[in-house]
C-alpha cells in the first residue's frame, strides 16, 4: 500500500512539447456493458474510508472480486485518504492479455472529501500507470455516488484534467501513456465532457463544484 500527497501545488503549463497529452476517450454503459467487458490496462477503482469497494466496478467476476478482497485483507487497505493500493488481476489488459492492473485509491472519510482530493487521486493514477509503463487507463465515473454533493461530474472530470497536465509538464520526454478512457453512463457524458474542455486555469470553474451538472 502506497501513500501520496493530497496537496496539489500551482499548474505549469507547458508548450516545449516535450510529452504529448494522452487523449480523452469515452466508453458508455449504454446496454448495459459492463466495466469489467472494457478493455483497459489500468482501472482507477476510489474507495471512501470505511467503504467497500462499489459492487458496480468488476462485479462480473466472483475471481476478481476475490483477488480484490484478499490484496485489501493482505494489506490492510481501508480507504485511507492518501494510500493507494495496486491489484494485479486476470482480466483483459488492452492488448488481451491477463494483465489488467486495478488501482484502489483511498478517498477519506465522505466529509472530508473534496476537489483536491480527487485531483491528487486522479495524479496517483497518472503516476502509477507512467511507472508501470502502461498505453491506456480508465476511469469510472459511477452513478449516485456518495461524494457527488461535494464535487458534481464536471468539477470532478475538470480536476482529472488538471491531474494529467501537472503531471506530464513534469516529464522530461514521451512516455507510454496515450489514452484515458472514461467510463460513465450516456447522461453523464455531457457534464464530464465540459470539465474537460474548459480550460485548466478556467477562472469560472469552481473548486467545489456542487449541485448542477451532474
Amino acid at each position: 500500500m502506497q501513500r501520496f500527497s493530497n496537496l496539489p501545488e500551482p499548474i505549469r503549463l507547458v508548450d516545449d512539447g516535450k510529452a504529448v497529452l494522452p487523449e480523452f476517450t469515452f466508453e458508455t454503459s449504454l446496454g448495459r456493458r459492463s466495466l469489467h467487458d472494457v478493455a483497459t490496462d489500468m482501472v482507477l477503482i476510489p474507495v471512501l474510508f470505511g467503504m467497500s469497494v462499489p459492487q458496480s466496478l468488476h462485479h462480473d467476476d466472483s475471481g476478481v472480486a476475490d483477488q480484490i478482497k484478499l490484496a485489501i485483507q493482505g494489506n490492510k487497505f481501508k480507504g485511507q485518504r492518501g494510500t493507494s493500493l495496486p491489484v494485479e488481476t486476470s482480466l483483459p489488459d488492452s492488448q488481451g492479455d491477463a494483465n489488467r492492473i486495478i488501482l484502489l485509491a483511498g478517498l477519506g472519510r465522505p466529509q472530508c472529501f473534496d476537489a483536491n482530493v480527487a485531483e491528487a487521486v486522479f495524479g496517483r493514477l497518472i503516476e502509477e500507470a507512467i511507472a508501470r509503463g502502461v498505453r491506456e487507463v480508465t476511469v469510472p465515473f459511477i452513478a449516485n455516488r456518495m461524494t457527488k454533493t461535494c464535487l458534481n461530474l464536471k468539477g470532478t472530470a475538470h480536476r482529472l484534467k488538471k491531474a494529467v497536465v501537472r503531471h506530464f509538464a513534469q516529464l522530461d520526454g514521451p512516455v507510454s501513456l496515450k489514452e484515458i478512457k472514461i467510463y460513465c453512463s450516456p447522461q453523464a457524458k455531457c457534464h464530464i465532457e465540459k470539465g474537460l474542455n474548459a480550460p485548466v486555469d478556467d477562472p469560472t470553474m469552481v473548486d467545489d463544484c456542487c449541485g448542477t451538472g451532474g
